[in-house]
């Protein structure tokens, strides 16, 4: 049978739904010791392996830095195995998880107007939508959803202009060359933008020379700020390549906005070309 089906099959590829290259991208645009939420159906056993192999590892789950409630949350959850193992607790269960974490990703593959818990879910936890990644498989749209909890960034951390806020920024403190360092922001406007500004996340040496950047509009040019709505978060990610032959030390992580047909730079709210986010240490 099996030498008879090969000799009339001449297409028996099978097209695979993308969860490695998901799981990849969205990985780069974790934070470390946020779970991944996959609420994708039947699919849920491939996409479940390649979000747990991808998911940065939060080193203070190893060295037993997080606080109780946050330590038996997996960094890939699979809601169509809590669905089955929990049934009826099933909400209350990922209550739980949700509680210690200012932030979430969801890969969301099915009707929203059907299956809605999750929404439910996170909208009465405090999330709200602040990025959306999509992809496609055989036409039908699969999405990778970024929620924040809102009141975790009303401080803002940095200010440009009139009224743009950088509310949050998270990095790896460490890297090695060749690596892509993932630069995450989250931002806010308090007044209507109408210019579009380019984000640019870079990397200076201790002598301040560049050495690595990342310019672009946000998210991935989904969301220019042209287009924000005053009191609306933004999640913003930079994925910044460091050179192979960078050589280690530490690093100063910055960030700047600037028009990109003529360069001009947003000064910050105390008169600056960019604001410092902290330091990299290149091993």
């Amino acid at each position: 049978l099996v030498i008879v089906n090969e000799l009339l099959v001449t297409g028996a590829f099978y097209d695979k739904t993308p969860w490695r290259e998901m799981a990849a991208d969205v990985a780069a645009r974790t934070p470390a010791g946020e779970p991944v939420l996959l609420d994708v159906e039947g699919e849920h056993a491939a996409a479940w392996v390649h979000f747990s192999l991808d998911l940065p590892v939060d080193m203070r789950r190893i060295v037993n830095l997080l606080p109780p409630e946050a330590e038996g949350v997996d960094r890939a959850v699979s809601l169509y195995d809590l669905r089955k193992r929990y049934r009826g607790d099933f909400i209350p269960h990922l209550q739980g998880i949700l509680a210690p974490m200012d932030g979430v990703w969801l890969v969301y593959w099915g009707d929203e107007a059907k299956k809605h818990d999750i929404f439910d879910v996170l909208a009465a936890a405090g999330f709200v939508r602040t990025g959306t990644r999509y992809y496609e498989h055989h036409g039908y749209p699969i999405y990778a959803y970024r929620y924040d909890r809102g009141a975790a960034l009303e401080t803002p951390r940095a200010r440009f202009g009139q009224g743009i806020n950088l509310l949050r920024a998270e990095w790896p403190a460490s890297a090695a060359p060749g690596d892509t360092l993932s630069g995450l922001l989250w931002w806010g406007s308090d007044i209507e933008v109408l210019t579009d500004y380019t984000v640019s996340v870079f990397l200076l040496d201790s002598g301040g020379t560049l050495r690595a950047q990342h310019d672009g509009y946000p998210a991935d040019a989904q969301r220019p700020t042209s287009t924000w709505i005053p009191g609306s978060l933004i999640f913003d990610a930079h994925l910044i390549d460091l050179p192979e032959n960078l050589p280690p030390g530490e690093y100063t992580l910055g960030v700047k906005l600037y028009t990109w047909w003529d360069g001009a730079i947003l000064p910050t709210a105390d008169g600056g070309d960019y604001q410092v986010l902290g330091s990299v240490t290149v091993r």
